[in-house]
């Protein structure tokens, strides 16, 4: 039947419209979409479809209800970030390959995992995993000082699959109570820490029977070039700069 709301389409009746909630009308394609929100501050997937008008020359018996606007975003969200991952293998195809490589290279052994994590949409798409982060030693501006992680932290000590760069990821990096100690400006959303000298990670490596060991590497004892450490205030990230390092077997080079 045509609708009274507007003669060129036929409405279909979804559901009632409970009592207090505003409804609105959205285009999807070439049907229009009655939406009914709850009172108050509106909130994502909170509508409710109470109404769909289809054309009136659309055939009854392929009649499909379309999909809601927070369906079609999600659906969109998901296409976009495959997208994006996609692209980044294609560029980059053999990423995964030097990770591999590296991982057994460094281990002894064949990965048991590679770390593929995205925190942003800039951020390196694949590391090489070497340990367990459980401690660093920083030259600061007001003396050494140590900053140690337990197991609970779940802190991952991973390399860039060339070796050039190491990053931290994952895991409780919240170092926030411990800023005062570097003696630079804590109000800046990355804080310079100082000069990394010491980095233990906690690791199971051939040269060990695969037993679990802490392995320590002094950072700058060939070139006096040790990496800076800064820290995001914004992520509660840690991360480093420069340096002159590289990750092989059998461990950190400097």
């Amino acid at each position: 039947m045509a609708s009274q709301f507007n003669p060129n389409y036929r409405v279909e009746h979804v559901a009632p419209v409970p009592r207090g909630w505003k409804v609105r009308t959205k285009m999807q394609s070439t049907h229009m979409v009655r939406i009914a929100f709850p009172p108050g501050a509106r909130r994502k997937g909170s509508g409710k479809v109470v109404e769909i008008f289809h054309p009136v020359n659309e055939n009854p018996c392929a009649m499909r209800n379309p999909p809601s606007l927070e369906t079609r975003e999600r659906q969109r969200a998901t296409r976009d970030r495959a997208g994006r991952i996609r692209a980044a293998r294609i560029s980059n195809p053999g990423s995964m390959d030097h990770a591999a490589e590296l991982y057994e290279k460094f281990h002894g052994q064949s990965p048991e995992r590679i770390v593929e994590i995205q925190e942003s949409d800039t951020a390196r798409k694949t590391y090489t995993a070497l340990g367990a982060l459980t401690e660093m030693v920083i030259d600061a501006r007001a003396g050494k000082v140590k900053i140690s992680f337990v197991n609970a932290d779940g802190v991952m000590v991973a390399s860039a699959p060339g070796g050039h760069q190491i990053y931290f990821i994952g895991g409780n990096q919240n170092i926030e109570s411990q800023l005062e100690k570097f003696g630079s400006d804590e109000a800046k959303d990355f804080v310079e820490l100082g000069a990394t000298v010491k980095l233990t990670y906690r690791a199971r490596k051939s040269m060990d029977n695969f037993d679990l060991v802490d392995y320590y590497h002094h950072l700058g004892e060939e070139t006096n070039e040790p990496p800076f450490a800064f820290y995001d205030r914004l992520k509660r990230r840690i991360f480093l700069v420069g340096g002159r390092y590289r990750v092989e077997a059998p461990g950190i080079i400097n």
